[in-house]
């Protein structure tokens, strides 16, 4: 521990995430590597010998026509240049899968993401994908598949049961065993998706508004084009099954067509056997809806519990180069939805550190250096490929151990991968700090300016990643289904049409590219992805993937283990905590480059006063995740996209008075847009939807703007004392269901010290108010003070946080009181930010209890490592 500690500069939590996550471990769980250059070293080891095998039959000498520029001119990657690169998490970083488990010889794969077929319509098919399933999941590996095979409830079966129980109890088949997967220190993650034309999806939208059910999964519904025109024109809509059924020979206006009733609808199909003609009747099962109030539903759902997230189908298989190949085509998308890809397919993350490609960060002479750029996107484009013979290799030894276990089914299972893997050999280079870069560069994230350098740079990285696509092809072959063909229909006069949008896009902005790939081809079928970064943006001390920061600092308790220090807060069973900033490590830097004195360690120890005018004068204010447009977010995720083979994992989060109708403006904006899907998570979106209370009795929940709770008359409060210029105060905070409820301040007559802890403030009759503790007794808090303006604040704050007013509002309405006053409002504001619920979420980490941000499609804690991103 010591030495990793000494690698992130006495960052305790950075390397104690390491440790636990990808340090690696003998049989008997003991660590064989102690800082994060031991991993670096093992990783450069394997991926030198993958490049020694290709440089081996290269010879760029008589390739000089053939390659590009950089390809033929550049130097070899040998073990000490992927070292250089890896080092310091600095220019390109592996996923945490490729961190884990390269190097290792276990029998562990080191994909991120898989796909598998979807379920057959049948107890026996179903159960086949939920055993492929966990044992994906026991191999480290996240995964997605689609339901919209099974048929819908209410129609016939040939069993016992008579009609079907539809998808929705089967979500929850799937889900449980996710989360049995979890279990043992391993993390289970799965995406359930569905068509929205299977007559079952308007329930399927509604199956997670009850928070205890389909635990262990995300949700998606694939909305197709037709759609979401029928809800922009107000029309009805025909949910069908099988999905693909064609309805267009359907008078679904005849009356036997009536709204959200299931209808089956049968006919014929004749065959030619020789002479004779055979009928075959088919039925297909329909429903009428009206497509806005399906819409309605699935935007009050998203509103509601920030599920389900919505992939735009159509999008994301006309914008993809692997949408013209059957084999390759989108079926369902990994669990963060980043990558969508056909049955029994995979892939394996990889980033860029955008951070690191700018020169003179912070100064009026910061600028993009392109060449740097343009050379590691192309490098960690040939690394990433490197990384599919690497998993091969995996699947290899995951192959000879279930044969020796004679295990059936996972023979089966792997050997369909391996071949996908092979055949198509996709890869997911992507990246990460973008929001990051942009400050550096000292623009604001969301600005247009900032805008247009995401397109520059955009542009950089993809122009590198296709000519290095068409080197590899060169000198390494293409993938084994390439057919230019399906990708392009040649003319009389020599031009090219794409098969389909991404590569008329292709055609239309990189023609000198399309030509000699359309010669020589390409190396993977699809090959980049903007994916969550949670853990290893930890590590790096980046923001994660396309989000913009988060916040520059939060506040994070550390449990004190010796008598010497003084504790802010104190528990219910009388463990001491001392409270400290956890800083945004590139926003210190910034700080460092304005003013020397802005240590980490003085940034940290600072009030909250201070460090909020720093943060004020940065390149990161005004564009922080709670801050930012969503529609400048939803902008900036276009020209993402644009430069984007496979889809990208971004969560918009929304403040708690986010409308249905704000909800529903952004994923109709981002379907305009282009995007290939979209998620959402409005601040305390899944509080207090399973227990619904009316307001004025005591257990209700305080809301923004609802009438306030009954006040019991009894509340646990926390004891503060606080200087400020000289002068001491105590602040009580009366908590309700552990929320700020009430406020008294004053000043003390005689100075006395007692350490912070918790009593109990009760209410003796109206305007009468007493504290008791083990340490003392306050009769009447109303005769504390007799300043009316003070009291008039301590009123006015406890009326404001009973209504469920945001705290941030409250302190900033606060610090606008009179100067005469403002050492007590400092005080009532200092004590009060220790309160701030909205600064990540109020969802408790599993593992330690702490928050949790919801960041690009994934979940991880502030305060340890647990994440549901693998």
């Amino acid at each position: 521990m010591e030495e990793s500690l000494k690698y992130f500069n006495g960052d305790d939590f950075r390397a104690t995430t390491w440790m636990n996550k990808y340090a690696l471990k003998d049989d008997f769980g003991n660590k064989l590597e102690s800082s994060p250059k031991d991993m670096f070293k093992r990783l450069a080891k394997e991926f030198a010998r993958i490049e020694e095998k290709y440089i081996s039959l290269e010879n760029r000498d008589n390739l000089k026509m053939k390659l590009s520029d950089y390809g033929y001119q550049r130097h070899d990657l040998d073990e000490e240049a992927i070292y250089s690169l890896f080092d310091d998490f600095r220019y390109i970083i592996l996923g945490g899968s490729g961190l884990a488990t390269i190097g290792s010889g276990q029998p562990v794969s080191a994909s991120n993401c898989f796909v598998i077929a979807s379920p057959e319509d049948s107890i026996t098919g179903i159960n086949k994908t939920s055993c492929e399933q966990q044992n994906l999941m026991k191999r480290r590996g996240g995964v997605g598949h689609d339901l919209s095979k099974i048929r819908p409830r209410g129609t016939k079966v040939n069993n016992s049961a008579l009609t079907s129980s539809g998808v929705v109890p089967f979500m929850n088949l799937f889900s449980e065993a996710t989360n049995t997967i979890a279990q043992e220190g391993r993390r289970g993650a799965l995406m359930l998706s569905i068509n929205i034309d299977h007559p079952d999806s308007p329930e399927f939208i509604k199956a997670k508004q009850d928070l205890t059910k389909v635990t262990g999964a995300n949700i998606s519904v694939k909305v197709t084009n037709e759609f979401m025109e029928a809800v922009q024109n107000d029309e009805d809509y025909i949910l069908r099954y099988p999905i693909d059924a064609d309805i267009s020979n359907i008078d679904t206006n005849n009356m036997l067509f009536k709204y959200n009733t299931l209808v089956s609808y049968n006919y014929s199909i004749f065959h030619n056997e020789g002479d004779d003609e055979k009928e075959e009747i088919k039925t297909i099962y329909i429903k009428k809806v009206k497509a806005k109030e399906v819409w309605d539903s699935l935007m009050h759902c998203a509103w509601n519990t920030a599920e389900p997230g919505i992939m735009f189908e159509d999008t994301m298989v006309d914008y993809s180069p692997d949408g013209v190949y059957d084999k390759f085509r989108m079926v369902s998308t990994n669990p963060c939805g980043e990558i969508g890809m056909g049955p029994y397919d995979s892939c394996r993350l990889i980033h860029l550190n955008m951070s690191s490609f700018i020169d003179n960060p912070y100064t009026k002479d910061a600028k993009l250096n392109d060449y740097l750029l343009y050379k590691m996107s192309y490098e960690a484009t040939r690394l990433a490929d490197d990384l599919i013979d690497l998993e091969v290799e995996a699947i290899d030894r995951i192959l000879d151990k279930v044969t020796k276990d004679e295990d059936a089914v996972e023979i089966e299972l792997w050997s369909k991968i391996k071949d996908t893997t092979l055949s198509g050999r996709r890869a997911g280079l992507g990246f990460t700090a973008l929001a990051d870069a942009i400050a550096m560069l000292g623009l604001k994230f969301d600005s247009n300016k900032g805008l247009n350098m995401i397109r520059n740079i955009m542009r950089i990285i993809f122009k590198a990643e296709l000519y290095c696509q068409i080197d590899m092809a060169i000198t390494r072959g293409s993938f084994p289904d390439w057919d230019k063909h399906k990708e392009y229909k040649p003319s009389l006069e020599g031009e090219l049409s794409g098969r389909n949008s991404f590569f008329q896009f292709l055609y239309d902005e990189f023609n000198e590219q399309v030509h000699k790939m359309y010669r020589f081809g390409r190396r993977n079928v699809s090959w980049s992805t903007v994916a969550p970064t949670g853990t290893v943006s930890i590590l790096a001390g980046t923001s994660s993937g396309i989000e913009p920061v988060f916040m520059l600092y939060y506040s994070r308790r550390r449990k004190i283990m010796n008598d010497s220090e003084t504790p802010d807060y104190i528990d219910k069973v009388g463990e001491k905590y001392k409270t400290f900033n956890v800083i945004h490590p590139l926003f210190q830097e910034w700080a460092e480059v304005q003013n020397p004195k802005y240590t980490m360690n003085y940034l940290a120890n600072i009030n909250p006063e201070e460090l909020d005018k720093i943060c004020k004068s940065s390149p990161w204010y005004g564009s922080t995740a709670p801050e930012i447009d969503w529609r400048q977010r939803i902008r900036i995720q276009g020209i993402v996209q644009k430069y984007t083979t496979h889809s990208i994992s971004s969560t918009v989060n929304l403040p708690k008075e986010t409308t249905l109708e704000e909800i529903a403006d952004i994923y109709t904006e981002a379907w305009k847009t282009g995007n290939k899907g979209q998620t959402i998570y409005r601040d305390g979106s899944r509080e207090g939807i399973l227990n619904s209370v009316d307001s004025n009795e005591e257990g209700a929940e305080m809301c923004s703007g609802c009438p306030a709770p009954k006040r019991p008359k009894e509340l646990v409060a926390d004891y503060h004392t606080i200087k400020v210029k000289g002068e001491t105060f105590i602040v009580l905070i009366g908590l309700y269901k552990d929320k700020p409820y009430e406020i008294f301040a004053f000043k003390p007559l005689i100075n006395f010290k007692v350490e912070p802890h918790q009593g109990i403030i009760t209410k003796v009759k109206k305007m009468h108010y007493k504290f008791e503790s083990d340490y003392l007794e306050i009769p009447n808090l109303q005769l504390t003070s007799e300043n009316e303006i003070e009291k008039s604040i301590t009123l006015f704050g406890s009326m404001l946080l009973r209504h469920g007013i945001d705290i941030r509002y409250i302190i900033k309405t606060a610090q606008k009181i009179n100067p005469i006053i403002s050492s007590f409002s400092s005080a009532v504001c200092r004590i009060l930010s220790k309160y701030r619920p909205n600064e990540i979420t109020s969802q408790e980490c599993p593992d330690c209890g702490g928050k949790l941000l919801h960041e690009a499609g994934c979940i991880r804690c502030l305060d340890c490592d647990y994440s549901q991103c693998l």
